[in-house]
């Protein structure tokens, strides 16, 4: 057998970051826009006097 078939056995963060992030990416960089947007619009308005 190849090396290559236990190879998601042997490193599970790996396939399982793979799998994650080729469906939800996206996903995720949308969530981090709209965090850095809120960090940002939450600052303003903290510094409004």
């Amino acid at each position: 057998r190849p090396d290559t078939s236990f190879l998601w056995f042997t490193n599970p963060c790996k396939t399982m970051k793979f799998i994650v992030w080729r469906r939800f990416k996206w996903l995720f960089i949308g969530l981090i826009l709209l965090l850095i947007l809120l960090l940002f619009v939450a600052v303003l308005l903290y510094s409004l006097p």
